[in-house]
């Protein structure tokens, strides 16, 4: 993406024209490492630290700047005025939208509605690039089209380790056993989110298999937007869907699976351990703590900016080896040293398996293989 820029802002450049980038991510961390790539690319971008700008929550800095990366929690009902106001006025405006595949939801595709506001004239001065390690065309197709343009490259994980772009890697399946009482529960709800599937043929179309992802979209759309018994009837099933998830997500020897997987792993190893749920991660940084003092980091999104920020740097320094976290450091977190990721609950997307593979594949120099 930045040689892209790069190549454009040279060309540009020829002629007296800046070229302004704006960078859009979906979390915070993800942002402050853009900052970190572009510092590197500086010269050949012809920048200054003072010439990046935040947009986000807790910071807002003057749109102006040459470039600006925009948290998009914060962006949605101000990136495209800010965009569509600097191309009207004769700016060229280079967008990358880092993990794309986020921006093609009800809420966050409004960053783009300037798009077809751009005259021809004003569509010549739109560069985009969309990048995403996990894009399912089939999601959005449409909009990430309309709004950055064609599939141009695909690059696949075979083809990336025969390269030695990524670490070649290892997966490995460990089954917990489940006691009675849980087990009775889970074979409990799941009769009644089955007789809840066979209430929902009135309502979803027979053509959607019940359990896949398409057949919960549909479901969460009645949830939110419909009335009457539909509407009561989708959300009882996410209701008890959420149950049976909670359920799984919390069984007690995750945890007591998860320390033993530790302890036999190699003192030198730098560990990623993945939760679903916040109090679950809590818990196993204690357990973890206890017989690693000083060793082990926590990070989610409940903590506050700098315990966030002092977490990550103290692993990436090396100064611990584990890291305990969610959901929030599912994508593009950058920490080459880590060789080992422990999933201890997750959802059943692929998009989230191959993202928290994706933590450990980075290449670094003595790392000969990951393991998850």
């Amino acid at each position: 993406a930045l040689a892209c820029a790069t190549r454009i802002s040279d060309t540009l450049r020829r002629n007296g024209t800046p070229l302004y980038i704006r960078i859009v991510v979906p979390t915070m961390f993800l942002a402050v490492q853009w900052k970190t790539h572009l510092l590197q690319w500086a010269e050949a971008l012809e920048i200054q630290r003072s010439d990046i700008g935040f947009y986000s929550g807790e910071r807002k800095d003057p749109t102006d700047r040459k470039i600006m990366i925009y948290l998009v929690n914060s962006a949605r009902y101000t990136f495209a005025r800010h965009l569509y106001e600097r191309i009207h006025q004769g700016g060229i405006v280079m967008v990358i939208a880092d993990e794309c595949h986020h921006y093609t939801s009800r809420e966050n595709r409004k960053i783009f509605s300037f798009v077809p506001l751009l005259t021809p004239d004003e569509q010549t001065r739109y560069f985009a690039l969309g990048l995403s390690a996990t894009l399912h065309l089939q999601d959005g197709e449409d909009v990430l089209t309309s709004a950055i343009g064609p599939l141009l490259f695909t690059y696949d994980l075979y083809a990336a380790m025969e390269h030695h772009v990524i670490s070649r890697f290892l997966l490995y399946h460990v089954a917990i056993p489940c006691d009675d009482e849980t087990r009775k529960e889970y074979e409990e709800l799941t009769d009644l989110i089955h007789r809840y599937y066979a209430r929902g043929r009135r309502f979803v179309s027979p053509t959607l298999t019940p359990g896949t992802s398409a057949y919960y979209r549909v479901v969460r759309q009645i949830a939110a937007a419909s009335q009457g018994d539909s509407r009561l009837w989708a959300q009882r099933l996410l209701s008890v869907l959420y149950k049976r998830k909670n359920l799984i997500h919390n069984v007690p020897d995750r945890l007591a699976c998860t320390l033993a997987l530790i302890d036999r792993l190699s003192v030198r190893t730098k560990i990623i351990v993945f939760c679903e749920r916040i109090r679950q991660s809590e818990i196993l940084f204690r357990l973890l703590s206890a017989t690693w003092p000083h060793k082990v980091s926590l990070y989610h999104s409940a903590l506050v900016s700098e315990e966030r920020t002092r977490s990550l740097q103290r692993f990436n320094e090396g100064e611990t080896r584990i890291l305990v976290c969610c959901k929030a450091l599912d994508e593009g977190f950058d920490i080459p040293a880590a060789d080992v990721g422990i999933i201890v609950s997750g959802t059943s997307s692929t998009r989230q398996r191959t993202q928290r593979l994706g933590r450990i594949l980075r290449r670094n120099e003595g790392k000969l293989i990951s393991s998850l």
